[in-house]
């Protein structure tokens, strides 16, 4: 119940994000030394640009394509807000994704 609580909680950050700075962004999770994209935490649409890790937390990434560096701070920000006291969060996503394979 919690893991579908949190993802509902992301998606809807990550759509309100994507609608309001315009650009596509997506949740990843640290495996070694790669980046596996957890099923179903993206939103905004593909524009073909390069992706940028914009946020770190414990072992979430989150990646961001079109986003402007003057706009940067402020998703920042507000990713922070989100994960800052949440690492069960940030824990369960990953597990969640190493069961999966």
């Amino acid at each position: 119940m919690v893991r579908e609580t949190s993802d509902s909680e992301i998606k809807k950050l990550l759509d309100e994000i994507a609608t309001t700075y315009n650009c596509k962004i997506w949740v990843a999770c640290k495996i070694g030394r790669r980046w596996a994209y957890i099923d179903g935490l993206k939103a905004g649409k593909e524009l073909f640009l390069p992706a940028e890790l914009i946020y770190e937390h414990d072992n979430i990434g989150v990646f961001v394509e079109g986003l402007e560096i003057s706009q940067k701070d402020m998703v920042v920000k507000r990713l922070d807000d989100y994960f800052r006291g949440r690492e069960e969060v940030a824990g369960e996503l990953c597990d969640t994704r190493k069961n999966k394979g």
